[in-house]
């Protein structure tokens, strides 16, 4: 994924179920375009720019550039138990024009069907 006009992106990832999110790692892209900081927000059902300027996030990450994914950015298992969607704001990067990332990975596990 690649923004568009800046730095900035949102990326809204749906669950079919509840699960508890335990870690989250990003993959960024090189020469300076990837993302410098995270922004996790739970359970958001409008999505849109204004979240990552008007809305305090539930958890706020500084990250490192990691083009290839390896490091993992533990979350609070307190906050992000019942997920049924997270918002991720990445805002900034490392001096590049735009802001890529390639990979997002997430660890966690299932806690219960959301129709039961």
């Amino acid at each position: 994924m690649k923004a568009d006009l800046d730095t900035d992106m949102v990326v809204k990832i749906q669950f079919n179920s509840e699960v508890k999110v335990k870690a989250i790692k990003v993959a960024g892209g090189a020469d300076g375009t990837s993302p410098n900081k995270l922004r996790v927000y739970k359970n958001e059902e409008v999505v849109d720019f204004d979240i990552i300027q008007d809305k305090k996030p539930l958890h706020e990450i500084s990250l490192a550039e990691d083009c290839l994914g390896e490091l993992d950015y533990p979350l609070p298992l307190n906050k992000f138990s019942n997920c049924n969607n997270l918002v991720l704001g990445f805002v900034g990067n490392f001096g590049g024009d735009t802001t890529v990332v390639n990979f997002i990975g997430l660890k966690g596990q299932f806690m219960r069907d959301k129709f039961q």
